[in-house]
């Protein structure tokens, strides 16, 4: 019995024992457990964390990509809208990429670029080396050259060429940005003439004014001579060819002002197509050519130089005569027409009257289409190449354009582009219409004595009473001292320009402080100054050219004493 009790109690105790391991054991694994748990939580956060980062990234990744794809868009449909052109080819050279302008450029569609050699677009002699080879060692460079069409014409660009390169810095490829500048040529051509004709300026002016002076001087005096020559002799006759020869110099001497500033254009209101018949009829007579003319009706005026538009037609109406040696018809023509920038002319855009003046003749040679309006540039065998130069000056100082189209064998058309005006044009005198009626009083102020002393004497023998000074402080003086004796000047001619003393610019102003309502003409054979041009808000009530006939001074005189 008591056995069993020990037994009982030995085992009771051993699975206490047990019991108390056990529990021991199960208290350290709960320990355990909740270490890991809360690692396992840290960790959990800590990825979680990770995650968030990540997926922050990812999305911050994901909007730059759309970003750099919209840029990279609006990159794409900029390059092919541009006008500038623009192709990517690879070490080969062939043709990757193309954009519009590049392919319209060229005349081609863009699927017809992509995969050829590059050097398509330009001709074969242009190419003695692979596009590659001119970037080795740089990494753009620019060049003017020659491209090609798809027609075969050539035209002019400016070229700027990139390499393209690989991560390691290995050329991968070229993009080059074309421009065609066949514009930027022809205006560079047109800049260039115009320096031509003012370098022929300079010299120009410098003879003009005295040399005007000069043939004033003898057309006054033979003038004078006519008058006191007897009818009955042959004085007359040799006189009147001695003017004549004086009006041929005053012509050479007006081409040669055209190419100066001086020469600028004096302008009034005029019927275009009356001055063109006029022109042509003294141009052809005693010619073998015939003249067809086509003017509509309701054709608008033109404010011009009459003068200077008569050399113009003038010149066109010789030309056509010697390309046509065995005769012929000259067409001239005249339209209404408006000009917008669409036209791509170098003309403001506005109202223009073109005048067509074709003839029948030999054409002129392709390669001298470009020439025939430089100076002293000549074809023919007797020219001095001063003609169609004059004519290009003055169309370009009346705001207009003058072009030409011709062909070997097929004629040669010339186009003259003037600015419509929108006043009336001025109506001429009629014949025997009298220059004067009354007796006046006139000042002459010139600082050539003999010239100024000459044209007092023909108005004199007029039956005028006529008065001379030698600069605009005189002119002054006499002006104040006839108006204060009760016998004042109807009207003063002034000289602009008078070397070492007041010329006629200062004059008029001092004048015009003594007597608001002087009447005052402004005269001059060459000068730079707008007051010729534009005499009216210089103080002037009229103008008069260097050299001029009695009868253009009388002219002048009597409709600014009559009309102010």
């Amino acid at each position: 019995m008591k056995d069993n009790k020990d037994k009982i109690e030995i085992e009771f105790k051993k699975q206490f024992s047990e019991l108390h391991r056990m529990i021991a054991e199960l208290a350290v694994s709960e320990k355990d457990r909740n270490r890991l748990e809360e690692a396992m939580e840290s960790r959990v956060r800590e990825r979680t964390a990770e995650l968030v980062k990540a997926n922050e990234m990812l999305q911050a990744e994901i909007a730059e990509r759309k970003k750099a794809e919209e840029e990279l868009r609006s990159l794409k449909e900029a390059v092919e809208t541009m006008q500038l052109g623009v192709t990517i080819a690879d070490v080969k050279g062939n043709i990757l990429y193309t954009n519009l302008a590049e392919a319209k450029m060229h005349g081609y569609e863009v699927e017809e670029l992509i995969g050829k050699d590059v050097r398509i677009l330009a001709p074969a002699e242009n190419w003695n080396r692979m596009p590659v080879e001119n970037m080795k060692g740089v990494n753009s460079y620019k060049r003017e050259s020659i491209n090609i069409r798809k027609d075969g014409s050539v035209f002019p660009v400016q070229l700027l060429s990139d390499a393209l390169t690989s991560a390691c810095g290995r050329l991968i490829g070229i993009a080059t940005y074309c421009e065609d500048i066949t514009e930027r040529k022809r205006l560079a051509e047109e800049l260039l003439k115009v320096n031509k004709l003012e370098s022929v300026g300079t010299l120009a002016a410098g003879i003009a004014h005295d040399f005007n002076n000069i043939l004033t001087l003898i057309m006054g005096n033979v003038s004078l001579a006519k008058m006191h020559a007897n009818s009955g002799d042959k004085i007359p006759e040799i006189l009147a060819m001695a003017e004549k020869g004086c009006r041929r110099a005053q012509e050479l001497t007006q081409q040669l002002l055209t190419f100066s500033k001086g020469g600028e254009p004096i302008r009034k209101e005029a019927d275009i197509s009356e001055l063109i018949k006029e022109s042509t009829g003294l141009a052809l007579s005693g010619s073998n050519a015939r003249v067809e003319y086509s003017f509509p009706e309701g054709l608008w005026p033109v404010e011009v130089d009459e003068g200077q538009i008569n050399q113009v037609i003038n010149n066109l109406i010789l030309n056509a005569e010697q390309a046509m040696p065995e005769g012929g018809a000259i067409e001239i023509r005249a339209e209404n027409i408006s000009v917008g920038a669409k036209e791509g002319m170098p003309l403001r855009e506005g109202k223009y009257v073109k005048i067509s003046v074709k003839d029948q003749g030999i054409g002129i040679p392709a390669e001298h289409l470009h020439k025939i309006f430089d100076p002293y540039f000549t074809t023919k065998e007797k020219g001095s190449g001063l003609g169609l130069a004059t004519s290009y000056s003055i169309i370009k100082k009346h705001d207009g354009h003058v072009t030409v189209e011709a062909e070997i064998g097929g004629g040669t058309t010339f186009y003259i582009y003037l600015p419509a005006s929108e006043k009336e044009p001025t109506k001429k005198k009629t014949e025997g219409e009298k220059a004067f009626s009354d007796n006046f009083k006139i000042l002459i102020m010139d600082d050539e004595e003999m010239l100024s002393e000459s044209i007092a004497k023909l108005l004199g023998l007029m039956g005028h009473t006529a008065e001379t000074a030698r600069d605009g402080a005189e002119a002054i003086e006499l002006y104040e001292k006839a108006k204060g004796g009760g016998h004042p000047f109807d009207v003063v001619v002034m000289d602009l320009t008078i070397p070492g003393g007041m010329g006629g610019k200062e004059a008029i102003k001092r004048l015009r402080g003594i007597d608001p309502d002087v009447k005052a003409v402004v005269s001059s054979g060459y000068s730079s100054d707008s007051a010729m041009a534009d005499f009216v808000s210089h103080g002037f009530n009229g103008v008069v050219v260097k050299p001029y006939r009695i009868e253009e001074l009388i002219e002048t005189l009597n409709k600014v004493i009559r009309e102010g």
